[in-house]
C-alpha cells in the first residue's frame, strides 16, 4: 500500500471493519483523516465506530491527547467536536469546530456540524449560513449537508429554496427521522399537508424522542 495514499487507508479502514477488527480500523482511518484532514469519509467512519463502541469519554481523552501533542491537527479538532457533540456538549464542540476551520477554512465536516449546532441552539442564522454554504461547497453530494443547509433556508423563512435540498436529503437519508421531520414542516409551509402529516408520522415511527420530537406532534396536532 502507498503509505501517503489517504484513500488507501480509508479503504483499508473498511476492510478491517467488515473484518470486525476495530482496532487496526480505527489506526487506518486516523491515518487518512492525517493525510488529508478535508475528506470527511473517514471522520463518519470513525465517528459512527466511537459511537458504536459507546467509547465517547475514550475518544474525548485521545483527541485531547492528540491536540496537546500537536494543537495544529485538524482532524483532531473535528473528530473532538463530532464526540463532544455526540456527548451534548454544545459549546464545547463548536470551539473544536471554530479552531478546525481557523486551520482548514474548507472543512466539511465542521463547517457542516458548526451550522447545524448554531441553527438548532440559538445560534445566529447568517452566520450558520455562512458555513453551511461552506459544507456545501467542499462536499456538494453530502444529504446531512444539504438537509443543514435547507433547514437554515427553512428559519430564514427561505420555503422554495429549502425545498428542493431537504426533499432531495429525505431520500437519501430515508431511515433519519430528523431528516424526514425537516422534510415534513417545509412540506406543510408548502401546502402539501397530506404529505407533511405522512413525514411527520415517519420522522416519530423512526424514532420517538429525536430532537424536534415534540416540535413535530404539535404540528401534526395543528393539521
Amino acid at each position: 500500500m502507498e503509505p501517503m495514499n489517504p484513500l488507501l487507508w480509508e479503504t483499508t479502514g473498511r476492510f478491517h471493519l467488515a473484518m470486525r477488527e476495530p482496532a487496526e480500523a480505527e489506526t487506518a482511518f486516523l491515518k487518512a483523516i492525517d493525510l488529508y484532514p478535508d475528506h470527511t469519509q473517514p471522520y463518519y467512519e470513525l465517528g459512527v465506530l466511537y459511537i458504536a463502541q459507546k467509547k465517547l469519554p475514550e475518544a474525548e481523552v485521545k483527541f485531547v491527547k492528540v491536540i496537546e501533542k500537536n494543537e495544529k491537527n485538524v482532524g483532531a479538532h473535528t473528530l473532538l467536536g463530532v464526540v463532544r457533540n455526540s456527548m451534548g456538549k454544545i459549546d464545547e464542540a463548536n470551539k473544536q469546530y471554530r479552531r478546525a476551520l481557523e486551520l482548514s477554512p474548507r472543512n466539511a465536516l465542521a463547517a457542516n456540524n458548526l451550522a447545524s449546532n448554531l441553527s438548532d441552539h440559538g445560534g445566529n442564522l447568517d452566520e450558520a449560513l455562512k458555513f453551511a454554504q461552506i459544507a456545501r461547497e467542499g462536499a456538494p453530494e453530502d444529504p446531512n449537508i444539504a438537509d443543514t443547509l435547507g433547514w437554515i433556508y427553512y428559519k430564514k423563512g427561505l420555503i422554495d429554496t429549502s425545498y428542493p435540498l431537504i426533499s432531495d436529503a429525505s431520500k437519501k437519508l430515508a431511515k433519519n427521522a430528523v431528516v424526514r421531520y425537516h422534510h415534513g414542516m417545509v412540506l406543510a409551509k408548502k401546502g402539501r399537508t397530506k404529505e407533511a402529516v405522512a413525514e411527520l408520522k415517519a420522522a416519530l415511527a423512526l424514532d420517538a424522542g429525536f430532537p424536534g420530537a415534540e416540535d413535530a406532534k404539535k404540528a401534526l396536532a395543528g393539521m
